[in-house]
C-alpha cells in the first residue's frame, strides 16, 4: 500500500509523449538502487524512479496531436502485466499503461497474480478479461486487496483511446484505500532497512575517524 500513490504520477509524467509496452518490477540499474531515496543515501526523499523505457513507443506527433491507432499491433512486453488490449492485438494507449500498473500494484499487495504460473498467452488474456465479468475470476484477481482496486479498474476501463486517464480519480481511490485499510504510506519498507544500514555505516566511519585522529595526536 505504500507504493501506489507515487506510481500514477510517474506514468502521467512520461505518458505525455510515450506509452509503454512493458512494465517490470525487477529492473535494476548497475551500481545504483533507484527505488526509495536517491541512491538510498538520502533517507526520506521518498522517490520512485521509472528506469526502463526500452519498449516505449511515441504516440504523439511533433505538433502534440495523438497518432491514430494502427489496425493491428503485435504483442509486446511482459505477459504478466500486459493489458487486455495487448492480448487483443490493439494499439496501446495511456489507459493500458494504467492497467499494467494496476496488475503490478495488485501483485505487490497480495503477493501474486492468478496467472503468474501460466505461460499460455491466450489463457492469460482470457483470465484478465474474465476478471471484469466473472465474480469468481474477479475474486481470484482482487481477493485480498482493498475494494477500491475494483473501482480503479473500472475507471481505467472507462477511458477512451484519445483521452488522458483520470489520474485525479485514481489518486483519490488510492488515498481512500490507504485510509480504509489503516495503512501507513511512508516510509517505504526498503527505506527502513537501508536507513539502518546507512546509520550503521556512519557510526563505523565516525569511529574510524576518531581512531585516526587519536593516532595522529599520539604522533
Amino acid at each position: 500500500m505504500v507504493l501506489p500513490p507515487q506510481l500514477p504520477s510517474k506514468l502521467w509524467k512520461h505518458s505525455k509523449i510515450f506509452t509503454g509496452s512493458a512494465i517490470y518490477t525487477e529492473t535494476s540499474n548497475q551500481g545504483t538502487i533507484q527505488l526509495g531515496g536517491q541512491k538510498l543515501t538520502n533517507y526520506g526523499s521518498l522517490q520512485i524512479y521509472v528506469l526502463d523505457f526500452g519498449m516505449c513507443r511515441k504516440f504523439v506527433h511533433e505538433d502534440g496531436t495523438i497518432k491514430k491507432p494502427r489496425p493491428v499491433a503485435a504483442f509486446r512486453g511482459s505477459l504478466r502485466y500486459a493489458p487486455v488490449s495487448c492480448h487483443s492485438k490493439r494499439e496501446l494507449c495511456r489507459q493500458d499503461d494504467c492497467e499494467s500498473w494496476l496488475y503490478m500494484v495488485i501483485e505487490f499487495t497480495k503477493g501474486g497474480l492468478p496467472w503468474r504460473n501460466t505461460t499460455d498467452m491466450a489463457k492469460v488474456g482470457d483470465e484478465k478479461r474474465a476478471a471484469r465479468v466473472s465474480v469468481a475470476a474477479g475474486k481470484r484477481l482482487f481477493g485480498g486487496c482493498p475494494r477500491e482496486y475494483i473501482d480503479i479498474m473500472r475507471v481505467i476501463d472507462a477511458g477512451k483511446f484519445f483521452e488522458e486517464p483520470d489520474y485525479n480519480k485514481l489518486y483519490s481511490l488510492l488515498r481512500q484505500a490507504i485510509k480504509n485499510t489503516c495503512s501507513n504510506e511512508y516510509p517505504y519498507d526498503w527505506e527502513e532497512m537501508f536507513a539502518d544500514q546507512v546509520r550503521n555505516s556512519k557510526k563505523h566511519s565516525s569511529k574510524q575517524d576518531k581512531e585516526g585522529n587519536g593516532t595522529q595526536s599520539a604522533e
